[in-house]
């Protein structure tokens, strides 16, 4: 009688070898080739060095960015000066175009040269006769004076003031009429005021 069979053979079943397993795998060694904590570490420095040059890329771009703001103020403060004795002079030159225009348009609208009337008119005064203002109106000039005479005199020298004044060629053709408008006795000097109207012609 055999006591052992030979394995495989058709006397019985079959018997695997068995034997107890005492390995602790916690306490094992680590024996993979790139150990878990290599690929944290590594993702752990990339991660620091994204954020440090994330860091420094802000920072450069600040401090940049502050340059040109020192710069643009220092710009600002240079020109402002310069700038506001441009705006000073825009708003003088305004000013001095809007009267140049009102003035443009009265001259514009003038029947007479006033320049020409006065000098012509200081060509015609006779002796004794002073002329106190000119006043140039829309349809007419008003020229007043003092004839410095006696009472009997002065009346005369108005008068034919007024008759020469009225006989100037030069006169009768930029004026409709020339006439003595008043003539009154001052009680303080005793003197003859008088006002001439030149009015234009139509």
């Amino acid at each position: 009688m055999q006591l052992f069979n030979k394995k495989g053979s058709s006397g019985g079943d079959s018997i695997q070898a068995w034997h107890p397993n005492f390995r602790n795998v916690a306490e094992l060694p680590d024996i993979k080739t790139v150990r878990t904590k290599f690929f944290v570490n590594v993702a752990g420095i990339i991660l620091a060095l994204v954020s440090l040059l994330s860091w420094l890329y802000v920072e450069y771009n600040l401090r940049a960015l502050n340059q040109q703001v020192a710069g643009l103020e220092q710009d600002i403060s240079h020109n402002s000066k310069p700038s506001r004795e441009a705006i000073a002079n825009y708003k003088k030159f305004k000013d001095d175009q809007g009267k140049l225009t009102e003035l443009n348009t009265f001259l514009g609208t003038q029947k007479v040269v006033f320049s020409d009337f006065v000098i012509g008119l200081g060509q015609t005064i006779p002796d004794h006769v002073n002329v106190s203002s000119i006043q140039l109106r829309a349809a007419d000039v008003s020229v007043k004076g003092v004839v410095k005479s006696s009472a009997e005199a002065a009346s005369t020298i108005a008068s034919q003031y007024e008759k020469n004044l009225r006989d100037n060629a030069e006169l009768s053709k930029r004026f409709a009429s020339i006439s003595l408008a008043s003539l009154s006795r001052d009680a303080t000097t005793g003197y003859l005021n008088f006002e001439m109207v030149f009015k234009f012609k139509n």
